[in-house]
């Protein structure tokens, strides 16, 4: 008597909602780990202890990702809910960046005019957001 055939089940595909009506399939290079939340291109993790700047960065390194550092400033808005550590998108100063700080935390508020950037000593504990690209991998 031959042997039933080994049961493989179809791979079960994984879907984003943009909304009610609209649902596309996503491959898994698409899908942010899980405790990530995507925005555009980009999966994001929010750091619930709050850190030294120091740590925050090393914190995000061990999951494979950067500490934060938008690109935009409606990239930004979307990922930060609080006072957050982030990193400086480049040294040089004509960006309106100091190049003598190396630390910033941004305050998020309900009023985007009420948004800020300050600069403190990088001892300071504040949460931290990390960002990857989709498909990176998962340390």
């Amino acid at each position: 008597m031959a042997a039933a055939p080994e049961y493989h089940p179809a791979p079960v595909p994984s879907y984003e909602v943009f909304n009610d009506n609209h649902v596309v399939e996503m491959g898994s290079s698409q899908i942010c780990p899980d405790g990530w939340r995507r925005y555009g291109d980009s999966c994001y993790y929010v750091e619930m202890e709050k850190l030294d700047y120091n740590r925050a960065e090393q914190r995000c390194s061990a999951k494979g990702a950067t500490m934060l550092a938008a690109d935009t400033l409606e990239e930004w808005l979307k990922s930060a809910d609080s006072r957050n550590w982030l990193v400086k998108s480049s040294t040089s100063a004509s960006n309106g960046w100091s190049s003598a700080s190396k630390c910033a935390a941004y305050y998020n508020v309900d009023l985007v005019a009420s948004n800020y950037v300050y600069f403190y000593p990088c001892s300071n504990l504040y949460y931290s957001i990390c960002k990857k690209s989709l498909g990176s991998p998962l340390l």
